[in-house]
């Protein structure tokens, strides 16, 4: 069984480092190169060129004028798109420009989010551009500088936990871990796992102390074990999404998982 374990892994490895090496992303600021042009008495311009092969969705462009003033921009009509992450969308190809009449605004808060024709889908992007009229400057030109992307502009339930662990330290995190790893545990997916800790646990007939024991021999390496899988996940970039949806890379793992299971009967 263990030579059989590792023959699928390398396999499911070497079936997965070809697609990985061959795909080669481009940098979110280099698939979608975003500018503004801004000129004394017109709308401010912004301007998307969109790399070969990317695509920007167009209901996840949000533009946010501070002081809060209601803005009236209207976006080209865009192409629709069988999308396989969120199904059929409206995107754009080639180039995008957008022009919006910020009077009395002093900065504009834009956010987009696209994806590759490979498979392989950014998170949110985010820029903040200073208006020129705010400072009595005529013409600015501002390059591509995308950072982390506010929920507040696309209220994603994971973009609003990337932000809320990235405001608080360590100490702060790990707690938070800590709590959602309970609130992990009552969720449906994990109810087939009480069966077999109870088995281990009761079955054995053991001792309060040495049930603890036992179910800490059986979470601890678990738990190890997802935290070297998100490292090791984090490490490898955001090709690892693509390599995921790899054909093979699924069939490998889904024969894997059906070995595994074998155990169980």
């Amino acid at each position: 069984m263990r030579r059989v374990l590792a023959a699928l892994t390398w396999l499911a490895l070497a079936l997965t480092a070809p697609a990985h090496a061959a795909d080669g992303f481009l940098d979110p600021g280099q698939a979608f190169q975003f500018s503004v042009t801004q000129s004394a008495g017109a709308p401010v311009r912004l301007h998307w060129v969109i790399a070969p092969g990317y695509y920007l969705y167009r209901d996840r462009i949000g533009i946010v004028a501070s002081p809060a003033a209601p803005l009236q921009v209207n976006l080209p009509a865009g192409e629709p798109k069988s999308d396989p992450n969120f199904g059929t969308m409206v995107v754009y190809h080639g180039a995008l420009t957008v022009d919006v009449p910020a009077a009395g605004a002093r900065t504009l808060d834009v956010t987009w989010q696209g994806c590759a024709e490979a498979g392989l889908c950014y998170p949110p992007q985010r820029q903040t551009i200073q208006l020129a009229a705010a400072h009595g400057a005529g013409v600015v030109a501002d390059g591509p500088a995308p950072v982390s992307v506010s929920p507040l502009s696309i209220p994603t339930s994971d973009a609003g936990i990337t932000r809320l662990i990235g405001e608080r330290s360590l100490a702060a995190t790990l707690p938070l871990f800590f709590l959602l790893g309970i609130a992990l545990a009552f969720t449906p997916c994990m109810l087939p796992m009480l069966p077999i800790v109870s088995g281990i646990v009761v079955g054995s007939r053991a001792t309060p102390r040495r049930s603890f024991w036992l179910s800490l021999a059986f979470v601890l390496p678990m738990a190890l074990t997802y935290a070297a899988l998100g490292m090791a996940a984090a490490l490898a970039g955001a090709n690892l999404q693509a390599a995921l949806q790899n054909r093979w890379t699924i069939l490998g793992l889904g024969a894997l998982y059906v070995l595994l299971a074998l155990g169980m009967f």
